[in-house]
């Protein structure tokens, strides 16, 4: 089996100008110079390559915007701008103005990529080895501390025009998220608790700057929101999402529904209890909803009874006291 090609990564001193909107242009190499890692880069390399934005090389950020990589003379220049709708690409773009209002600057920029095959050869120069490399797979571009290719500086930050890296916004899906949220008295904390995420992920999700989170992601949702995932698939194909080759097994869909089921009960309970203490009832329309999940749940009791319990009388005594404990549990 062929080897797929390594990642690596070249840094540059990053000289930057940004405007108000957050639009900017950085030299990312400089043509046949050596670097710090011997290498030479030759004019041709990077093939106008598009590529996103991320803070230094954190492959599990969300893209902060977009470049698109482009030949100026000697140079590599990586042209694009941050998505200032996203808070972590404000916070960059805000430290890059900064570090060139405040000269010297010290900001650097560092490029991912791979070499693909026959894209690179040793050569000898002065005695010492050096590797020419003719073609790249840039992957991203990332601000960062410190780099390793000769002449990268940002030339120019724009804050206006934009750049038009905020892409396709998830809407559908934030806002069922948001009202769901906003039903249930929840806080953006208690979503990112139940899906494992950072709050931040979450603001983002609920903005619609993030479409088309993993499924399991939606699966924590469904659980803490009392909804049934396919209500949150639904919403995200509408964004343009696809998750047919994601497709839980059944009894992932059984276990969400449960969890959903159960937080909604318990819901209903405490609603009911702190109704009653003031004289009043639970509101026709959630009365409605209530009795047509019981009408389910009454089709589903049946459907174990015919179909799913054993036949033999150890095994069919054993799950129906397991039944009998499950049902317990539910009232």
């Amino acid at each position: 089996m062929a080897l797929l090609p390594k990642a690596e990564h070249k840094a540059i001193d990053a000289e930057i100008k940004l405007d108000e909107a957050g639009a900017f242009e950085a030299a990312i190499a400089t043509f046949d110079a050596i670097d710090s890692d011997r290498d030479i880069v030759k004019p041709g390399a990077f093939g106008d390559a598009v590529v996103s934005v991320l803070p230094a090389h954190d492959s599990g950020s969300v893209p902060l915007g977009k470049v698109q990589v482009k030949e100026r003379g000697n140079l590599a220049v990586a042209v694009g701008g941050f998505n200032l709708a996203i808070g972590a690409a404000r916070d960059w773009s805000a430290a890059l103005k900064f570090d060139l209002a405040n000269p010297p600057a010290v900001q650097e920029w560092s490029w991912g990529f791979t070499i693909p095959e026959g894209g690179s050869k040793i050569e000898t120069m002065d005695g010492e080895p050096v590797r020419i490399i003719s073609k790249v797979d840039v992957f991203e571009v990332s601000p960062v501390l410190r780099g390793a290719s000769i002449g990268t500086r940002t030339l120019s930050a724009k804050s206006h025009g934009g750049c038009g890296c905020g892409g396709q916004k998830g809407e559908a899906l934030g806002n069922l998220i948001r009202d769901l949220r906003d039903d249930n008295d929840l806080e953006n904390a208690d979503l990112a608790d139940a899906a494992g995420i950072s709050v931040a992920t979450i603001d983002d999700i609920i903005a619609g700057l993030i479409i088309c989170p993993p499924r399991e992601r939606l699966e924590g949702f469904a659980g803490v929101l009392g909804t049934p995932i396919s209500r949150l698939i639904s919403a995200a194909e509408s964004d343009g999402c696809d998750y047919s080759e994601s497709r839980a097994s059944l009894v992932g869909e059984v276990k969400a529904t449960v969890a959903a089921v159960d937080f909604m009960m318990a819901r209903v309970r405490e609603t009911s209890k702190t109704r009653k203490a003031d004289g009043r009832t639970l509101g026709s329309g959630v009365q409605l909803a209530t009795i047509q999940l019981a009408k389910l749940l009454r089709e589903l009791e049946g459907l174990i009874a015919s179909d799913m319990l054993p036949r033999d009388p150890v095994s069919e005594a054993a799950a129906r006291f397991l039944y009998s404990e499950a049902r317990h549990h539910i009232e």
